[in-house]
């Protein structure tokens, strides 16, 4: 289920060249409104209005908005990305990420290679302000999609 939605939104992005969350947002004609949204909610999408809410309080704009991007794109209802202390282990969920992970990667890929090394998962989790709880999840990505791509 996940790679297979997922697949033609990569193809998307490579072939368009888009990287940046809230220009991929644009590109889908996706609405991107910051509110003020209760403290644990990050962001919100709808996806029948095609418009993403995010928290104006959120330190990690770039990580939500693409996460709520894959939700508008894929999605039928309604999902708030809450700031708890776990990973969720739904699986529309982990798209969600792995789809706003694919779009952040793009946007570092030129410092991937920089210096004859690969940005490290702290590294890109520090620029991008993800969480902790998102490490393994951030390394299993790296695996299957970056390193074995």
């Amino acid at each position: 289920m996940e790679e297979q939605s997922l697949k033609p939104i990569f193809h998307t992005l490579d072939t368009e060249n888009l990287s940046d969350p809230f220009e991929v947002a644009d590109y889908y004609d996706i609405l991107v409104k910051y509110s003020p949204l209760p403290d644990e909610v990050l962001g919100l999408s709808e996806p029948y209005s095609k418009t993403i809410f995010i928290n104006e309080t959120c330190d990690n704009p770039y990580f939500v908005c693409g996460h709520e991007v894959i939700h508008s794109i894929l999605d039928e209802d309604s999902a708030p990305l809450l700031n708890i202390s776990y990973v969720s282990n739904s699986k529309i969920e982990h798209r969600a990420d792995v789809g706003s992970f694919y779009m952040l990667f793009k946007m570092v890929q030129d410092e991937c290679d920089y210096g004859g090394r690969r940005i490290t998962v702290p590294e890109f989790m520090e620029r991008f302000h993800i969480g902790q709880k998102y490490f393994y999840e951030v390394e299993d990505f790296i695996s299957k999609y970056i390193l074995h791509k």
